[in-house]
């Protein structure tokens, strides 16, 4: 007798697509927290799944949220501070903080804040206005001096980057040095011993250089070869330092920041030599990119745990700069067919 065939959940679709269940739900529920060609991929899949919602699961759900927002305990606000810019790791940091919120009962905002577009008194008026307790900076891609940007002293801040250059607030952030390291231990292990490291100073300087650092300790502890990283001021400028860097190196590996920049490093070098070297990457957009080995950062986790420190100053009535800034560092996990088998397995949600 045939087996029966199991039925299509938000997990099945999630291991499919490599994601995390809770992307799947936000996905099919077409959550704005969730980029549309997420969305799509999700949609394409539950459909191949022939995937049917559980009518009690969604009734039992609508009246769980239902619940929630009749006992809200305080407002807060999410600040997008990327002048237009849409990145997908942003926007799953956005989605652990809205899932948190969510459960705790926390009612919120996301405002989007450009240089220029509102001065210190607007903002502030906006957030008194609305009764706003607290204020989680999502991740901003350049760093940036926020000190006039609102009076800090009215609210409960957390940060989920290192590109706050002032005031310090407490912070959630990847774990880049540990991150880092491991990277380089699974590629001795692979006997990949000249890896070389690329990124921007800008990028470099914003993670208040854990990557340089872990790379140069991995070499002076273990067998790695020890090649100086290229550091450069921009893609634009690289021209052909990058290639004669490569040349000059000779790396079995290359390691970038993101995915997005090892694409666009490939095309700066003779075809024969980009299919040559194998790729690494310090910061997958998602889990399932097209690297040999990188660390996918958790950005959800990072959103979640942001979200958890802050309802807790909320509560507490921590309010303005810290005279210690407190910063939590969430572990990344190594994705791609060189990660260790167990690394690709995909942690229940």
């Amino acid at each position: 007798m045939k087996a029966p065939t199991p039925c299509a959940t938000h997990r099945t679709i999630a291991k499919a697509l490599g994601v995390s269940a809770v992307t799947v739900s936000l996905a099919l529920r077409n959550h704005p927290s969730i980029p549309e060609r997420t969305r799509k991929r999700v949609r394409d899949e539950a459909k191949r799944q022939n995937y049917r919602p559980d009518p009690s699961v969604v009734k039992l759900m609508q009246h769980l949220r239902t619940r929630r927002q009749k006992n809200l305990t305080a407002n807060l606000v999410a600040l997008r501070l990327n002048d237009g810019e849409r990145r997908e790791y942003e926007e799953h940091v956005l989605a652990g903080v809205r899932r948190r919120a969510e459960e705790l009962g926390f009612s919120l905002e996301v405002f989007e804040v450009r240089k220029g577009a509102k001065n210190q008194a607007t903002l502030d008026r906006m957030l008194r206005a609305r009764g706003v307790e607290g204020v989680v900076l999502l991740p901003m891609t350049h760093p940036r001096e926020l000190t006039g940007l609102l009076t800090w002293e009215n609210v409960s801040v957390v940060a989920t980057s290192l590109s706050v250059l002032s005031p310090r607030f407490n912070t959630v952030v990847p774990n880049q040095f540990s991150n880092m390291f491991r990277l380089c231990e699974r590629l001795a292990e692979l006997g990949k011993t000249r890896v070389g490291l690329t990124c921007t100073r800008e990028h470099d300087a914003k993670v208040n250089h854990r990557f340089v650092s872990a790379y140069l300790w991995a070499a002076e502890i273990g067998p790695l070869e020890s090649l100086p990283p290229l550091l450069f001021e921009a893609l634009e400028t690289l021209g052909d330092d990058f290639a004669g860097w490569v040349e000059r190196e000779a790396p079995d590996v290359v390691v970038t920041a993101s995915d997005g920049l090892m694409v666009s490093m490939k095309k700066r070098l003779p075809a024969a030599t980009a299919r040559r070297l194998k790729w690494a990457c310090t910061g997958a957009s998602f889990e399932g990119a097209d690297v040999d080995i990188g660390v996918y950062e958790n950005p959800e986790e990072i959103g979640l745990a942001a979200l958890e420190m802050l309802a807790g100053m909320v509560q507490r009535g921590e309010r303005g700069v810290p005279g210690w800034p407190r910063i939590t560092e969430i572990d990344g996990k190594l994705i791609g067919p060189w990660a260790p088998r167990s690394a690709n397995k995909k942690r229940v949600s």
